[in-house]
């Protein structure tokens, strides 16, 4: 492969993520969910570049989101784990300015407000926002 020298240790870690990642779908689809998420959040820590296995972290995050706040979490701070690992997250970012907004938060709104402009200038609700206060 005429890897450098320098780069091997960040192959190596690249390599280790996908194969975990690989044994995660098909734990995955063998219906084994611990197994799943145990083998992908391995995977991620070997290598958080990858942006396939932050965003499956962070899309089930998301997805059982409601489960998380009903255990006590609360919902902020979920959505703010979230984006610790997927920072363009559009949809915690979404949820986020919508909090905010609902709290009365304008400099937390127009923070995410612009996050979301910067990844998702097209999104639904941020362009009936936009054209409502026009």
């Amino acid at each position: 492969l005429r890897i450098p020298a320098e780069g091997l240790e960040r192959f190596e870690a690249a390599y280790i993520a996908t194969e975990l990642s690989m044994r995660a779908w098909v734990a995955s689809f063998n219906d084994r969910p611990s197994e799943s998420l145990r083998l992908m959040s391995i995977a991620l820590q070997a290598n958080p570049q990858d942006r396939w296995i932050g965003y499956h972290i962070a899309d089930r995050m998301y997805a059982t989101l409601a489960q998380a706040v009903e255990s006590g979490l609360d919902r902020r701070m979920a959505l703010e784990r979230i984006l610790s690992i997927r920072p363009d997250h559009v949809a915690a970012i979404r949820e986020l300015w919508r909090l905010a907004r609902e709290s009365g938060d304008s400099a937390q709104a127009d923070h995410y407000r612009q996050v979301l402009e910067r990844l998702s200038p097209l999104d639904g609700e941020l362009r009936a926002y936009v054209e409502g206060r026009g």
